[in-house]
């Protein structure tokens, strides 16, 4: 399935037929064992082989065959043929761990190239609205059979757009869940531990997870997913989930990483368009108010990010680090508080996006007034801006 974008485009993504071979080579170990459990003395477990939809799960059985036939090899009471049996079956188990090897290096290497592909695509998007609505089936490219990309809102998650393969009716149920039902983002939602740590996780038995979005899960009904965290200006501001698909094997740690690695090209392409679209805001209100005093009290640019695909809240970020002067003298947290008040953010919505308390916010806000000598907020944020 090619993530069609305008006929400008640079070629968009294909499925990689790497990712199809590592899960023939799953497979093909799945039939190994079962074909010789006797012999390696994995007879009787017959979940052995059910339990092999991973490349890590698929080592391990290879790694405990290999251990077993040996210890067999030493046993002196075997027969001739016995030896024979095992000896051709520890040179099949090897075969199969250097393939399955094989199958995932030529993945890993594929995969790079996929996500270059896909982040290179993505930079040619022209607005945050089109980005957040293409970049499910760009993820799509990489392999990934099912993606869900949400935002972070007065600390719930909201779905804002998803892929299914070619069933629109299971990605417009995906986003409408997620929008009927979101979820508070606290210690009871396993990506809350996105927002703290910032990492990408593997989240794995999900139907008997109970830190899971219920109502996704019974849509979608994955048995393992990966998820990232989108990240713009210093803050966690969204998600990206995925997994496989009905018809593939479990993603895995690899999967975690590959969408990480597209997460992070994601991030810095929505932070970029984001700006330009908060600078051509600004001119437009420049020219109709005619100072940016005014611009930034204007209530049209009060809340940008609730604007277009509302996904970006201010944080820090690489236009704090270049600001020099005046906002070296504040902490990392109080040049956080000052974007959120230089974007119109009342204390407690800002306390919200930062997961703090509004007394926290208080306190850092008389902070900050007094360490940029300014009388109110508005002088502030003017400083802010003329420090930028």
């Amino acid at each position: 399935m090619r993530a069609i974008l305008d006929e400008d485009h640079v070629m968009a993504v294909e499925p990689p037929e790497s990712r199809h071979a590592v899960a023939m080579q799953i497979d093909s170990v799945r039939l190994l064992v079962d074909r010789l459990a006797e012999t390696v003395g994995f007879a009787g477990d017959g979940a052995c082989s059910a339990g092999i939809n991973t490349v890590d799960a698929a080592r391990t059985v290879l790694e405990a065959a290999l251990g077993a036939l040996t210890d067999r090899l030493c046993d002196s009471d075997a027969t001739a043929a016995e030896h024979v049996r095992q000896l051709s079956a520890r040179d099949e188990f090897r075969q199969a761990q250097v393939m399955l090897q094989e199958a995932v290096s030529r993945r890993r290497a594929d995969a790079m190239s996929y996500v270059r592909t896909a982040i290179n695509n993505l930079r040619q998007i022209g607005t945050v609205a089109e980005l957040v609505s293409k970049a499910p089936s760009e993820a799509a490219g990489l392999g990934f059979g099912r993606i869900l990309m949400s935002k972070i809102s007065d600390a719930r998650w909201i779905a804002r757009s998803a892929y299914a393969g070619g069933d629109e009716e299971l990605a417009d149920a995906m986003v409408d869940v997620g929008n009927r039902a979101p979820r508070v983002i606290d210690a009871r939602l396993i990506e809350y531990e996105l927002v703290r740590q910032r990492k990408s996780l593997l989240v794995g038995d999900v139907q008997h997870n109970d830190r899971v979005h219920p109502e996704l899960v019974r849509l979608v009904k994955p048995e393992a997913y990966v998820v990232a965290p989108i990240i713009a200006k210093g803050s966690v501001v969204g998600f990206i989930h995925a997994d496989t698909g009905p018809d593939g094997n479990q993603v895995d740690e690899f999967d975690r990483d590959l969408l990480d690695a597209f997460s992070t090209g994601l991030s810095i392409a929505l932070e970029s368009l984001y700006y330009r679209e908060q600078l051509d805001r600004i001119r437009r209100q420049m020219d109709g108010l005619g100072s940016l005093g005014s611009c930034i009290l204007g209530e049209s640019i009060h809340d940008p990010v609730e604007t277009d695909a509302g996904l970006l809240q201010p944080s820090t970020g690489s236009s704090m680090n270049s600001a020099g002067g005046v906002l070296d003298r504040l902490t990392r947290r109080e040049v956080e508080v000052l974007m959120h008040m230089a974007n119109g953010e009342t204390n407690r919505r800002i306390a919200a996006r930062l997961f703090v308390s509004e007394a926290t916010v208080k306190a850092h806000v008389k902070h900050i007034l007094r360490k940029l000598d300014a009388a109110n907020r508005a002088e502030a944020v003017s400083r802010y801006f003329r420090a930028g």
